[in-house]
């Protein structure tokens, strides 16, 4: 998928007037299995998925909401990965520790760099097999760059599992600041899913007088 590098390198004055300006927010268009199962996913490299849709039988099509993030942040392009294909299954042993910043994973989720000391956000899906039953989903970390190389990575605070949503409940948005960093499945062919939401924390060091 190709993103336009919006945002990187960025002086200071121009990231701060990034901050403060109105967000761009858009939904992408549906997507399922068929047609090869393509992506639908976030366009700019300084944008996120902060809420999701369904529709269709067993939420048979898919789709993100695509918000600017704040702080002037940017994915960091080099910290991108999909997912593996994920549905409700799931074996009897249960969760297992992890030594990242979500310390459990399972079968029928997937939350975003979960293994690594930093974050990342959901900025795209797919899906494959019958009514998307298998869900894939991009993640990249976020980063504010001052140029010259200074960079400050983008943490999260008051991450939570939202309630489950399928094509009864149609196209939720989670709000200002509230990025998805993971979803899980649940019921027939994945037909529910949740997300884990949380806020981005600026990180831009004050500069004391």
């Amino acid at each position: 998928m190709s993103k336009n590098k919006v945002g990187l390198g960025l002086a200071v004055a121009t990231l701060m007037m990034a901050a403060t300006a109105s967000a761009a927010s858009y939904w992408t268009s549906w997507v399922s299995e068929e047609g090869g199962g393509p992506a639908a996913g976030c366009s700019a490299w300084n944008e996120a998925a902060n809420g999701a849709g369904c529709s269709g039988s067993y939420c048979d099509n898919v789709r993100l909401l695509c918000t600017t993030m704040p702080f002037g942040a940017s994915i960091d392009a080099t910290s991108v990965y999909w997912s593996g294909f994920f549905s409700e299954e799931h074996d009897s042993y249960g969760t297992y520790h992890s030594e990242g910043w979500y310390h459990y994973e399972d079968e029928n989720y997937h939350v975003c760099h979960s293994y690594d000391g930093q974050p990342g956000f959901v900025t795209a899906i797919r899906c494959s097999g019958s009514y998307c039953d298998n869900i894939s989903v991009e993640c990249g970390q976020a980063h504010v760059s001052f140029g010259l190389g200074v960079e400050f990575p983008v943490s999260v605070t008051n991450c939570s599992w939202s309630g489950w949503y399928s094509e009864e409940q149609g196209s939720v948005s989670f709000g200002t600041n509230r990025y998805i960093t993971g979803v899980e499945c649940n019921g027939s062919r994945c037909d529910n899913k949740r997300y884990y939401v949380c806020s981005m924390v600026d990180p831009t060091p004050v500069i004391e007088g």
